[in-house]
């Protein structure tokens, strides 16, 4: 399960990573858990850390980019499956101090004769995660 904390609150969430949005990473509250974060920091215990970025490029920049969204979407769902029993993933990046966003850079190239840009999209910093165990 991959949580954030929102506030004096911890939520399960779901990725809600749109390259079209102007926060393309973003993050939606679910139903199912909720918990004030002095339970939450009572009841598990912090054992391990995971920073999860990812890279594309392309021909057109919105479709790079959502390759470099869904590449990122996929990573997280790894790490989300690789957890073990009482683990949740807890998504560290602060908003305005170090949350992860997409950057671009383009380039011109010359293919059968014709100049054509090249998008390169990558992801910094990198979205970082806590992997935390339920004690007990």
């Amino acid at each position: 399960m991959i949580v954030r904390r929102f506030g004096p609150v911890v939520n399960a969430v779901d990725p809600a990573f749109e390259a079209a949005a102007f926060n393309e990473i973003m993050f939606t509250r679910k139903p199912g858990f909720a918990m004030p974060w002095p339970d939450f920091a009572e009841r598990y215990e912090r054992v391990g850390e995971l920073a999860i970025a990812s890279e594309s490029e392309g021909h057109v920049a919105i479709e790079a980019e959502e390759a470099l969204l869904d590449l990122l979407a996929h990573r997280l769902a790894e790490a989300d499956s690789a957890l073990g029993p009482g683990d949740v993933l807890l998504i560290e990046s602060q908003l305005g101090h170090d949350y992860p966003r997409t950057h671009d850079r383009a380039e011109t190239l010359v293919e059968h004769g014709a100049n054509r840009l090249h998008f390169h999209f990558h992801i910094d910093p990198p979205l970082r995660l806590g992997v935390w165990h339920r004690r007990g």
